[in-house]
């Protein structure tokens, strides 16, 4: 079976390269996100999973290194390819969590970018208590559109922007 993953391309992030080898470059434990588009036979639809996870895939599935891998991702983003793998990809397996479109998350980030991270992160840069799992799945999705790193802390394990 195959399988396409595309990456979710937005002009601004694409025009940037400092964001995008900084999140291809962290292979900590808790790496930035990286969002993109994956269709298998169940789910068609964006997904995020840490750096270090879709480094991970690539490594098992494919052999990467980890300079082939950033090498490779880096030529599919600045050419918005889909990347394609043959075997079957089951998201949980590989941590990649689904993306769903949440409608007060859409309409705080068209309050622009200030706004956002206001509503959302304390002055720590941490993410507010009171948010679902959905929510910050779609703030990650948000933030990584605008070019804005975010990971999940190693010792609080909260969402935080890695500015």
């Amino acid at each position: 079976m195959r399988i396409l993953i595309g990456f979710l391309f937005v002009s601004c992030m694409s025009q940037n390269p400092v964001f995008i080898n900084k999140i291809i470059s962290d292979f900590e434990t808790n790496s930035c996100f990286i969002v993109f588009r994956v269709q298998t036979s169940e789910y068609i639809g964006e997904v995020f999973v840490p750096n270090e996870g879709l480094y991970y895939y690539y490594q098992k599935t494919k052999g990467f290194s980890k300079e082939e891998y950033k090498s490779f991702v880096k030529k599919q983003i600045f050419r918005s390819g889909p990347l394609i793998v043959s075997d079957t990809l089951n998201l949980n397996n590989w941590d990649f969590k689904k993306i769903l479109n949440i409608e007060s998350v859409l309409v705080n980030a068209k309050k622009g970018e200030a706004y956002f991270i206001n509503k959302y992160f304390d002055n720590k840069k941490v993410l507010k208590d009171g948010i679902t799992d959905d929510e910050k799945a779609a703030i990650i999705q948000k933030l990584f559109e605008w070019g804005i790193p975010s990971k999940i802390d190693d010792e609080t394990g909260y969402l935080i922007l890695s500015r």
